[in-house]
This record gives C-alpha cells, sequence and structure tokens, in this order.
C-alpha cells in the first residue's frame, strides 16, 4: 500500500467556540480527498471554502491506502 495524505471536511458546530470543528471519519464526512502530496490539500481545502461556506476546516492525515474506495476506518 502506498501511504497518501486523507482530508475529511470538518465543519465548526459549535457557536461558544468558534475555533472548534468537528473532524467526521471518511465515511461520515460530507467530502474527502486522497492525494499524493500533502500540498495537494490547500487547494482542495480553498474551492471546498468556495462551495459550502467558510465555516468549515479540514482535517489531514496520512494514510495507507491504494484508493478511495478502500480507506482506513479511521
Amino acid at each position: 500500500m502506498i501511504m497518501r495524505w486523507l482530508m475529511t471536511l470538518g465543519e465548526r458546530t459549535r457557536s461558544n467556540a468558534p475555533t472548534f470543528a468537528k473532524c467526521p471519519g471518511p465515511r461520515e464526512a460530507r467530502a474527502v480527498a486522497l492525494v499524493d502530496d500533502v500540498g495537494q490539500l490547500f487547494p482542495i481545502l480553498l474551492e471546498w471554502r468556495r462551495l459550502f461556506g467558510n465555516d468549515l476546516t479540514g482535517w489531514a492525515s496520512q494514510v495507507e491506502a491504494d484508493d478511495i474506495e478502500n480507506l482506513p476506518l479511521a
């Protein structure tokens, strides 16, 4: 398996804590991206913000995955 970067769309869900954002797993997220290089995540996050608004963020981590259909559970 190849090490890649996985990013899920995180949404700010607490109005009393504006910097808090829930980190959903890949199967619960509204959007998921799997890329080879961390630098590829920034344009994706900017596009998500354009589509969904600024009240979101992305959570990223390295995972072993060959494709988006076979992502780890967490």
